[in-house]
C-alpha cells in the first residue's frame, strides 16, 4: 500500500457548526443589548485580542481555553452595550456555546473513518484551532479513530505553515508522500500539497471541479480503492519448494500469537506460543491434500509487491452448505491494509471459481482488527455465542458489492 496515513481537517470537512446554537447566541445577546448582533470576522478577532489580555499563546490547555472564552464573551457583551450581570451572562454563554453541541457530523463522516480505520491507515486531525480539538471529537464520538490531534494553538503555527504539517507527520511517524490530506480551505489544501501530501479539497458546493476536488468524503474511499487495486496484491498457489514460507509463517511467534493458549490435541502445536511445527517430512502429505483439490478446498499465499506476506484457504462444509475460510497475515505486514484486499481476492476465488453459495469464518469477538477487516470485505454477523463471532457472506451479497 502506497499510503500509510490519512489526515483530516475538522471544521467544514468532518464537522459543521450547528445553526441552532448560532441562532440562540444571536437572539440571546440581542435580547440583552436591545439591538441585533453583528459579529463580522474582523470584530471577532479584535475581541479575541482583548480576551487574550496580553497572553501569548492565548491558551495551552482546556482550562486556559475555557477561561479565555469566558473573557471573550464578557468583552463581546460589553462591546454590545450590555451592562447588567455581565459576568453571569458571560458564564451562561460559555456553558451553552463552548464545546456543547456546537458542532455536528456530516452524514458520511463515520462511514469514511470506519473505512480507513479498518484498512489499517494511521489517522490524524490537523486543525487551526484551540486545545479542545480532541475534546470536541470525543463529544462527537469520533476521537477513537485518531491517534494524533494537531492543533495550531499547541504547535505555534497555522496552516499552511510547514511547521504544523510536519508536527502531524512526526506524530504518526510517516512522510508526506505516504499520506493523504483533506481540507475545505484551498490555501491550506494547496499548502499540504506543496509539502508532498496527496491532497483533496472538499467543496460541498460543487463550484470547484478539478481532479483533486471532492464534494463528499466518500470520494476518498473511491480513491483509496483504486490505489489499492493498482498495488500488486494477488493470491498465488505455492509450488512444493515454496512451502518454506508456510513453515516460516507457522513458526513465527508474533504471527501465531492469536493461536496460543488453546487445548488443541495435535502434534506440533505449542500451547504457549501458538506456533505449529511444519517439518519437511510433512510437506508432501499436506501438499497432496490441499493443492489441486478444487472445488473441495483451495489454498494460496498472499503476495504483495512480489513478496509473500501471508496465506488464505477455503474448504467446503457440505453439512452447512458453505465454505469455511482462514487467513493469516505475517505479523510484520499487519496494519498496512493488505488483509481486506486479500479477503476480497479469496471471495472472488470462492464464488467465481469454486461455486460457493456462502463463505463463513469464526473467531473470538474480542479480535477487533479481524472483525473490522471482515466487515470491510463484505461479511455480515451471522451468530455470536460464548465469545465466538461467526461471520458470513452469501453469493448474493458478494454480487451486490462487486
Amino acid at each position: 500500500m502506497k499510503y500509510k496515513a490519512i489526515f483530516f481537517d475538522r471544521d467544514n470537512t468532518m464537522t459543521y457548526f450547528t445553526k441552532e446554537k448560532e441562532l440562540w447566541r444571536d437572539q440571546t445577546i440581542s435580547a440583552w443589548s436591545g439591538k441585533p448582533l453583528d459579529l463580522p470576522y474582523e470584530k471577532m478577532m479584535k475581541l479575541f485580542g482583548l480576551a487574550a489580555e496580553g497572553r501569548e499563546p492565548w491558551y495551552t490547555n482546556l482550562d486556559d481555553e475555557r477561561e479565555f472564552f469566558k473573557r471573550y464573551y464578557k468583552y463581546l457583551l460589553i462591546c454590545e452595550g450590555v451592562k447588567e450581570d455581565v459576568e453571569a451572562r458571560a458564564e451562561l454563554l460559555l456553558n451553552e456555546l463552548w464545546c456543547n453541541g456546537d458542532r455536528a457530523l456530516f452524514p458520511e463522516t463515520v462511514e469514511v473513518l470506519e473505512y480507513f480505520s479498518s484498512h489499517g491507515y494511521k489517522m490524524g486531525v490537523i486543525s487551526d484551532t484551540s486545545p479542545s480539538l480532541e475534546y470536541t471529537l470525543q463529544q462527537l464520538g469520533i476521537a477513537k479513530y485518531f491517534t494524533s490531534f494537531t492543533a495550531s494553538s499547541l504547535v505555534g503555527a497555522y496552516k499552511p505553515n510547514p511547521i504544523i504539517f510536519n508536527a502531524a507527520l512526526n506524530a504518526q511517524g510517516v512522510t508526506a508522500q505516504e499520506s493523504i490530506y483533506v481540507d475545505d480551505y484551498k490555501p491550506e489544501a494547496d499548502g499540504a500539497r506543496e509539502q508532498g501530501f496527496t491532497t483533496f479539497l472538499i467543496d460541498r458546493s460543487g463550484k470547484n471541479t478539478d481532479k483533486w476536488t471532492i464534494r463528499n468524503l466518500k470520494e476518498l474511499i473511491d480513491f483509496a480503492e483504486k490505489e489499492m487495486n493498482k498495488s500488486d496484491i494477488r493470491l498465488h498457489i505455492p509450488a512444493f519448494e515454496e512451502l518454506w514460507y508456510r513453515q516460516k509463517l507457522l513458526g513465527d511467534a508474533d504471527t501465531m500469537s492469536y493461536n496460543k493458549g488453546y487445548d488443541l490435541n495435535f502434534d506440533g502445536y505449542d500451547n504457549e506460543t501458538g506456533c505449529i511445527d511444519f517439518p519437511k517430512e510433512d510437506w508432501q502429505g499436506w501438499y497432496d491434500y490441499f493443492i489441486g483439490c478444487e472445488p473441495e478446498r483451495w489454498y494460496a499465499y498472499i503476495v504483495a509487491n512480489g513478496e509473500f506476506i501471508g496465506e488464505v484457504n477455503v474448504h467446503e462444509n457440505k453439512e452447512m452448505n458453505w465454505y469455511d475460510m482462514g487467513i493469516v497475515i505475517e505479523a510484520k505486514h499487519r496494519g498496512k491494509g493488505y488483509a481486506v484486499t486479500a479477503l476480497k481476492r479469496l471471495l472472488e476465488q470462492a464464488f467465481d471459481n469454486l461455486g460457493a453459495k456462502a463463505v463463513h469464518n469464526d473467531f473470538e469477538d474480542i479480535r477487533d482488527a479481524a472483525v473490522k477487516t471482515h466487515l470491510a470485505a463484505g461479511f455480515k454477523e451471522y451468530k455470536r455465542e460464548k465469545g465466538i463471532l461467526e461471520l458470513l457472506i452469501t453469493k448474493e451479497q458478494y454480487e451486490k458489492q462487486k
